[in-house]
Formats: C-alpha cells, sequence, structure tokens
C-alpha cells in the first residue's frame, strides 16, 4: 500500500486525506493541536503564550475557528484559471459531505439573490451573492470534529516538519526527530507557515513568489445596524476600486459576533467569528484592501508586515471610533466593542496615506447606499491580515512543477484562500495521486 504524507490539518489537507480512502497509508503531520484543546484567548480573558495563535493552526487550520459561512463557489477566494472542469463535480462531493456531517440544528443554506436596484445605482461599487452554508463557528468546528471521526484520520498532532523531499518528511514531535519515508507528500500547511514551507523548497531548487497580501481594518457596531442589509443577502460581498487601481472589498461579515485577537509569530491582528445561535448585541465586518507585487514592488509581505506592526500598540491592535477615522472629529469616542485586548489609538495617523484615502473612499461610497454602516456607534479595529504565504507554482491537478510526487494545496499554494476552495484543491490533488497510482 503507498503511502501518503500530508502536512497540515486545515481543510485542504484533511479533505484530501478523506478523498484519498482506504486505498493508501495516509498520515496528517499537523503543528497544532486537535481543535477541542485550541483556546482563544480573548474569549477568557487569558494571557495568550502561543508564538503563533491556536486561532491560526491546528486540526481545522483558521477555517475552525472561522465564523462558519462557506460560500459555495470556486468563483471567489481562487485565483482565475486554477480550478480545472472537473472541480464543479468534487464542489458538488464537497457540499454533499458538508450535508452530511455537520451538526443537526446548527445549518442554514443560504441561496443567492438578485440585488436589489438601490445597490446598483453608485457604479463605483459592485455587489456579489453566492450562495452558502452558514454553520457559525460552533458548527465548522462540529463539522471539522464529525468529518475526522466518520473517516479515522490519522492526524500526528505538536508535529512540526522541518525537512521535505519527494519521498521523505523530517519532523519533530516533543523532544525528538523522526524521518518518514513517503510516496507522495502533499504540502497543506496554510498561510501562517509559509516561511519555513518557503526555505524548505529552496533546497528542492522550487521557488516561490510573494505575489500579494490582504491588509484590512475591521468594523463593529450595535447589530440592528446591520439588520437591514443582511436581511436582504446575508453574506453580501461589496468590492471597490481606487482611480489608482487599489481593490478593497468587503469580508467575513459576523451577525452578532465578536472581534478577537490572532497571535502570529511577531505581531497580533483581528479577525471576527459569531457562533450559530448564541449572538452578541454587536455585528462586525472587514475591509481588505489587496496589495500586490505588480503594484509594490518592494513586494507587497513587506510591505503589509511592516504596517502591521507599527499597528501594534504595546503588541496588540488598536481601536478608534468609526467617526474619527473618517472624519478626524475627535469629539466621537466609544466604550461599546466586544474585544477588550485591543488598546485605543489613532489608526487613521498610522496608515500609509494611501491606504487611509482608500479605506475611506470606500465606507463613503458604501454610505451612500447603505447609511446605517456608518454610524456614531461603530469603531474599527486594526490591523487585519490574510493570505500572505508566498506562491508556489502547480499545475492544474496541483502537482508541484518540476516534481514528479510532490503536491502543494491549499493556502500554501498561494492561490486559493477560502475553506471551500482550499478542499477542493485538496480533494482534487488526492485525485490526481489516485490516478497515478493506478498507472503503476
Amino acid at each position: 500500500m503507498k503511502r501518503v504524507i500530508i502536512i497540515g490539518a486545515g481543510p485542504a489537507g484533511l479533505f484530501a486525506a478523506g478523498a484519498l480512502g482506504k486505498d493508501f497509508e495516509v498520515y496528517i503531520f499537523e503543528e497544532g493541536k486537535p481543535i477541542e484543546e485550541r483556546t482563544n484567548h480573548v474569549l477568557f480573558n487569558t494571557e495568550c503564550e502561543c508564538n503563533i495563535c491556536d486561532i491560526l493552526k491546528g486540526q481545522g487550520g483558521s477555517g475552525g475557528f472561522s465564523d462558519g459561512k462557506l460560500t459555495m463557489t470556486l468563483e471567489r477566494g481562487a485565483e482565475k484559471g486554477i480550478f480545472k472542469e472537473e472541480a464543479e463535480e468534487e464542489l458538488l462531493k464537497l457540499g454533499k459531505l458538508i450535508n452530511k456531517f455537520s451538526p443537526p440544528n446548527k445549518y442554514k443554506t443560504i441561496y443567492p439573490v438578485k440585488i436589489p436596484e438601490r445597490y446598483l445605482k453608485n457604479p463605483r461599487l459592485k455587489f456579489e451573492s453566492y450562495p452558502l452554508i452558514y454553520l457559525g463557528t460552533d458548527g465548522i468546528q462540529k463539522l471539522i470534529q464529525n468529518y475526522c471521526e466518520n473517516n479515522s484520520l490519522n492526524i500526528y498532532y505538536n508535529c512540526k516538519v522541518v525537512d521535505i523531499t519527494e519521498n521523505k518528511v523530517s519532523f519533530k514531535k516533543d523532544s525528538g526527530l523522526g524521518t518518514w519515508k513517503a510516496d507522495y507528500v502533499i504540502i497543506a500547511s496554510g498561510g501562517v507557515n509559509s516561511e519555513n514551507i518557503k526555505e524548505n523548497l529552496k533546497s528542492l531548487n522550487i521557488q516561490t513568489e510573494d505575489t500579494f497580501m490582504d491588509l484590512g481594518i475591521r468594523i463593529e457596531m450595535p447589530r440592528k445596524e446591520l439588520k437591514e442589509l443582511q436581511d436582504e443577502f446575508y453574506d453580501f460581498k461589496v468590492s471597490y476600486t481606487t482611480d489608482e487601481g487599489l481593490t478593497l472589498r468587503s469580508f467575513c461579515i459576523n451577525d452578532g459576533g465578536i472581534v478577537v485577537n490572532e497571535k502570529y509569530d511577531d505581531f497580533v491582528a483581528v479577525n471576527g467569528r459569531s457562533n450559530f445561535k448564541e449572538k452578541t448585541s454587536f455585528s462586525n465586518l472587514a475591509i481588505m484592501a489587496r496589495l500586490t507585487k505588480k503594484q509594490f514592488q518592494s513586494g507587497p509581505k513587506w510591505l503589509g508586515r511592516s504596517i502591521v506592526k507599527r499597528l501594534n500598540m504595546a503588541g496588540l491592535p488598536i481601536y478608534q471610533s468609526l467617526q474619527a477615522f473618517l472624519y478626524e472629529d475627535y469629539q466621537y469616542s466609544t466604550n461599546y466593542k466586544t474585544n477588550f485586548k485591543a488598546f485605543p489609538g489613532n489608526i487613521s495617523n498610522i496608515l500609509p496615506g494611501f491606504l487611509k484615502s482608500a479605506f475611506r473612499k470606500y465606507l463613503k461610497e458604501l454610505k451612500k447606499v447603505a447609511p446605517k454602516i456608518i454610524n456614531t456607534n461603530a469603531i474599527v479595529y486594526a490591523p487585519e491580515l490574510k493570505y500572505f504565504g508566498e506562491e508556489i507554482l502547480v499545475d492544474l491537478d496541483w502537482k508541484i512543477k518540476g516534481t514528479n510526487t510532490l503536491y502543494a494545496v491549499g493556502h500554501a499554494t498561494g492561490k486559493v484562500s477560502s475553506f471551500i476552495s482550499c478542499a477542493v484543491s485538496g480533494m482534487l490533488a488526492a485525485e490526481s495521486i489516485k490516478k497515478e497510482n493506478n498507472k503503476t
């Protein structure tokens, strides 16, 4: 029986393992913990001692601590042209798996809607709506647990990979070192381990590239202020491009949710989450700007990380009122927030001029069609950070170009970002390995 080693237990790695089935000897090496042991320190008001936050790594990956909205399309969260036609078949299979393993009474299918005319009157904004499955943070964690248990996946936790070749993987677990041979290796390590993976691939003469980074702010407000917009289309997608060519988009709307911290290696960012039934009286959403290599020759990741570090005050994210951010009217302040591990600060003064201007323009355009979003009780957190992994060149079967048995899927490729697109990439890699195995 052929052995497959998968590096990472996020959606790409888990669904690759499940798709390989019992015809292969499959092992997953995961640097983090089982999902039930992963802790959000903001919720419990405890000090975080993680080098990289539990929210970002472990069983289920960062998606295991998402808000649990699964956008059932490959048109978003993926580089154009990266998926072959057969990907739609895998998407249908994935939908059935989600239906099967989602917890009862914590599941809602939301269908795309026709965008109301008044939202189309502003030509600067592009509104989109897609089918999605909403589970909430609690529901998506149960989905992951059910799926892993049903497939009896072999996951080795607290297992840090230190070297990769086409036919073996070396790792550190507890105080020991080990090396396992493999017939195939799938890199599904997500975004937070991109630097480590990049160094490993260099030894194989596989080049990676710093192509883009999404950097943003998160806005929190009383739940009632977003209700009208969410009643019409629950997870609205709104994009905007500035005259200078910088693209911004809404991201991760959390109805009745909270704002949490995510600790990376040398900075802390924010994110949002919400449970399926247990709701707060606040909602939040992010506005993300895409920094690309084409626009910033020094490298988007280098630029983004330098901005992020400036936005950390005493090693934590900062917040200010939305009115002060937009109009520099400092009479506005607020005590209404769900993240008590953020410091008051002046985000508008710290952001580079081009980013501050772009966020302000986006929000003022959005106000024209959804005026309640800009309200005196709203606050802005920063920074929010997404998708800053190195891009790995893969073919349409997700095999790394120039190799025979080495695959890369999910965030690790720098080509896909959503839970769904990551999972589908893993399933496609598994199908490719099956075909390769049948030839021998």
